[in-house]
């Protein structure tokens, strides 16, 4: 469901809910123990595709909800279509060592190849981040 409250565009399926405020996209997923299969991984990417009315934007995704997306999921997810209009991603993690971990996943396995990509333990530094990228728009 895609709804807009003073500018700001929400699209929430009860899996995963995306805001959108021009300039990030900012992704948490709602249920605990979420797992994601290559149906919803689709309808993931193409809901905040058509919530951006498919600009160029920033993602930052809150992790502390997810538990498990198979091989196939994330090979989806770092393909093309998966990072489509995405200008750089951010992770937030629930703690510190959960950060350490990710970005040493993201560079052994060349995530952040084609969209710089990093992770963090709390959305303030994240979205720091992020800002760097604002000018790519």
């Amino acid at each position: 469901m895609k709804e807009e409250f003073a500018g700001l565009k929400v699209y929430n399926n009860g899996v995963v809910k995306m805001e959108y405020d021009g300039s990030i996209v900012f992704s948490e997923f709602l249920q605990e123990n979420t797992i994601i299969n290559l149906d919803v991984a689709r309808e993931i990417v193409d809901s905040r595709v058509a919530l951006t009315d498919g600009r160029k934007h920033l993602l930052c995704l809150k992790t502390n909800k997810f538990s498990y997306a198979s091989k196939e999921v994330r090979g989806f997810m770092q393909s093309a279509h998966g990072k489509k209009n995405i200008l750089a991603g951010a992770f937030v993690t629930p703690n510190t060592v959960s950060s350490i971990f990710f970005n040493f996943f993201i560079k052994i396995n060349g995530v952040d190849r084609d969209v710089p990509t990093k992770c963090f333990s709390n959305e303030t530094d994240a979205v720091a981040w992020l800002e760097k990228y604002k000018k790519s728009q």
